[in-house]
């Protein structure tokens, strides 16, 4: 009787972008072999620098689940683009095989929210001053010129 040792699954998850402006949309690519078609896999984003929350973005969620067709799984998610300076935000996605997210089969690698939004602008003022040529013996005021006289 010959034994055959069954295939060792293997898992990868692939973000269509490391870095991405606020308004874009990241697609995330999962490829498995030696997985059963239809089998369910779960993903969720690890926040790694600043705060990711749902308001992050405006479609796709914070976690989900969908099954291999193919060997693979699509999804997306369009990053907000709001009016909130909030700087750089960093997070990965972790892939899993069960809904309790304890067994982690594969990680994209790091990815950056560019914030493209601007801080609230300060008034800019300019100071200008229009004074016509006068020479030592007169006066500037009031944009004009006027005679000076010395008192001695």
């Amino acid at each position: 009787m010959l034994y055959q040792t069954p295939a060792v699954p293997s898992y990868s998850i692939t973000p269509s972008k490391t870095s991405i402006n606020e308004g874009e949309t990241l697609t995330t690519t999962v490829t498995t072999s030696n997985v059963a078609q239809g089998t369910t896999l779960y993903w969720i984003i690890d926040e790694h620098t600043g705060t990711i929350n749902a308001a992050d973005f405006s479609s796709g969620a914070l976690s989900g689940s969908d099954t291999t067709s193919n060997n693979t799984i699509t999804f997306s998610h369009t990053i907000a683009a709001d009016a909130t300076t909030e700087g750089e935000e960093k997070f990965i996605i972790k892939l899993y095989t069960d809904s309790g997210y304890t067994n982690n089969v594969a990680n994209t690698s790091l990815i950056s929210i560019n914030d493209t939004s601007q801080p609230p602008s300060s008034p800019t003022y300019v100071l200008s001053a229009f004074f016509p040529i006068c020479n030592r013996q007169y006066l500037v005021f009031a944009n004009k010129c006027c005679i000076f006289k010395d008192k001695t």
